[in-house]
């Protein structure tokens, strides 16, 4: 399992008028590996994401599996691609577990059933993500760090190759961000190509296993989380003096000097 960019780029009107947010991106992923998405609001990140699962049309090639992504049907695609969304927002009183199964839909004709392997799919994605105890709640009920773990459960359901994630934890507390990537790390090194974009650089440090640092819709560095995230890296995607250093537990942290 690959997914390979090559030169991509995507622009969009603004209030000002054509605006570049993706320049000559390239990227290549592998079952495996966790990579994370890192970088300033505005970097490209989730726009990024997106063209990688197929959702946006841009400039560039994209390849799955050695095919252009292009190519595969949508039906085919999303039995080999779950794209996790930022926005939790579901305007319609579903269940927590109706949600969930809906990522199950790849898989069942025009009139299928629900089949036994559905069911367990849909009960293991939701104990995988620590939202099983709300199956039966409506989702729009649900605090947006609840909503965000049945997002997660639905693109588990979907039981991919591939798993990309938008800010999996960003309605998280300390604890359950943690466990987030923690899982996305586990599922990469148990056979997946899974990337999460991630705002806390810590977390991103200690869970990914490669990091592709972007500002201004450009790479500034690709690499494991020490290459990536030094203090010259730092300063050019973020624009802050900070220094690099090893944590008591021997993780990389930073702090932010002043000035």
């Amino acid at each position: 399992m690959s997914l390979i960019a090559r030169n991509v780029r995507y622009s969009a009107i603004g209030p000002q008028g054509r605006v570049e947010i993706l320049q000559g991106v390239d990227l290549n992923a592998t079952k495996g590996q966790l990579l994370g998405l890192c970088g300033p609001n505005g970097a490209g990140k989730s726009t990024l994401l997106r063209a990688l699962g197929g959702l946006i049309p841009v400039n560039g090639d994209i390849s799955l599996l050695g095919q252009s992504l292009g190519s595969y049907g949508v039906r085919r695609l999303a039995r080999q691609i779950a794209y996790m969304h930022q926005d939790t927002q579901v305007p319609f009183g579903f269940t927590a577990r109706q949600i969930v199964a809906m990522g199950r839909h790849p898989y069942r004709g025009a009139f299928g059933g629900f089949s036994s392997a559905d069911e367990e799919a849909v009960d293991q994605a939701m104990a995988l993500s620590a939202c099983a105890e709300h199956a039966q709640k409506q989702i729009t009920r649900l605090s947006g760090g609840e909503r965000q773990r049945v997002m997660l459960a639905r693109a588990l359901a979907q039981d991919t190759p591939a798993l990309l994630l938008d800010e999996p934890a960003s309605s998280q507390d300390v604890r359950l961000a943690h466990q987030v990537f923690a899982l996305a790390a586990r599922l990469a090194s148990q056979g997946k190509l899974v990337i999460a974009v991630a705002h806390d650089l810590r977390v991103a440090a200690a869970y990914c296993h490669r990091i592709l640092l972007l500002a201004q819709g450009q790479v500034v560095e690709v690499g494991a989380p020490r290459q990536a995230l030094t203090e010259e890296n730092l300063a050019r995607a973020f624009g802050i003096r900070g220094r690099v250093f090893d944590n008591p537990a021997g993780q990389w942290d930073y702090y932010l000097e002043e000035g």
